[in-house]
């Protein structure tokens, strides 16, 4: 907080920084990736505002905060790994099924291919 007990930029932004971290969370639990991927471009643009204001290097308030995001960060890559190989296995199964698919795509074909002894002697 500033002398007026005002919040500073830094501890806004911070605390703003420690918030999206947090619905990143939330998006990466329910799935949702167009809610992560706003959230992650808000972030990029406030992570400039946080370097910028350097005071977190000194204030322990701050530093807390931002060990705290850092926290939520590794969880969050940590679900997003797990969700991509998750994806990556059902992909698996998807082409597997298209695979076997393929296998009845017309059936009856070889008949129509060859001909039986019956069908030629008419």
């Amino acid at each position: 907080m500033s002398e007026h007990g005002a919040p500073s930029a830094a501890a806004a932004a911070c605390a703003r920084l420690l918030a999206i971290a947090e619905a990143q969370a939330e998006a990466l639990a329910n799935q949702d990736v167009s809610a992560l991927v706003e959230l992650t471009s808000e972030r990029g643009a406030l992570t400039a505002a946080v370097e910028a204001a350097a005071p977190w290097t000194t204030e322990p308030r701050l530093r807390a905060v931002l060990t705290r995001v850092a926290a939520l960060d590794e969880q969050n890559l940590a679900r997003a790994r797990d969700l991509l190989q998750a994806t990556e296995q059902q992909l698996r199964r998807v082409r597997h099924g298209q695979v076997a698919l393929r296998g009845y795509s017309r059936p009856g074909a070889y008949l129509a291919e060859r001909p039986s002894r019956l069908d030629r002697q008419g």
